[in-house]
């Protein structure tokens, strides 16, 4: 999330509240990610057999191509 976070401040510029909406929209963005795909912070992977390590691997996987695709969304 921070490294999203100092890309939306440095397109803002001097703007906080412009950073501040961006960032809250990314945040949504995420989140209805979480959730759509069930994800959630305290999913220990050595708690999964190798079926779900895999599965969550590629579920990350995703995760940076949304990040991506949102990130592209903000310097637009």
């Amino acid at each position: 999330m921070m490294p999203l976070v100092l890309v939306i401040l440095n397109y803002a510029g001097s703007d906080l509240d412009e950073a501040s909406r961006k960032i809250d929209e990314g945040k949504m963005i995420i989140n209805e990610y979480a959730r759509k795909h069930n994800l959630n912070i305290f999913d220990g992977l050595e708690l999964r057999n190798s079926t779900r390590q895999k599965m969550l691997q590629s579920e990350i996987n995703n995760i940076s191509g949304v990040l991506s695709s949102s990130m592209k969304l903000f310097c637009e």
